[in-house]
């Protein structure tokens, strides 16, 4: 099960906020939904007046991290299995005992695979040499015969 996420808009400026927290949770709520099909998360509007240097300074924190697009692209990733956090970086030493001792080694590179049945394939190859969907293959291969 996915993490819940909670969203808060601070709102500046904002005479009758009191009128529109609710009415703005709910169609900001509704606007994620929508955008990265999920519902395990909540929407919070609240005054910025109501908080302290911390808490805008967090705010500014989040923001700094990416858009609202990143974060609908990395949830929606999250949620449909295609998100990896990986436990190393490139430049990253790895470590391996033996019973003479122990060997280290810089990372290099990281690789990532794609096993099938047809053979193994890099993230790369998806829409050029194979294809998510039958009717892109037969696209594909339609595009080839006519050269």
């Amino acid at each position: 099960m996915a993490e819940s996420v909670k969203v808060i808009i601070y709102i500046d400026d904002f005479d009758n906020i009191d009128f529109y927290q609710e009415e703005l949770a709910e169609k900001f709520q509704s606007f994620l939904t929508n955008k990265i099909e999920s519902t395990d998360f909540s929407v919070q509007v609240l005054d910025i007046e109501d908080y302290t240097n911390a808490d805008i300074s967090e705010l500014e924190q989040y923001r700094s991290i990416g858009t609202v697009e990143d974060f609908q692209r990395l949830v929606t990733a999250k949620n449909e299995g295609r998100l990896v956090e990986l436990p190393c970086k490139v430049g990253d030493k790895l470590y391996q005992g033996y019973s003479e001792g122990i060997d280290d080694a810089k990372i290099n590179e990281i690789v990532i695979e794609i096993r099938t049945d047809m053979g193994v394939f890099e993230p790369s190859d998806i829409g050029k040499t194979v294809f998510l969907t039958r009717e892109q293959a037969e696209k594909k291969l339609a595009e080839g015969k006519g050269k």
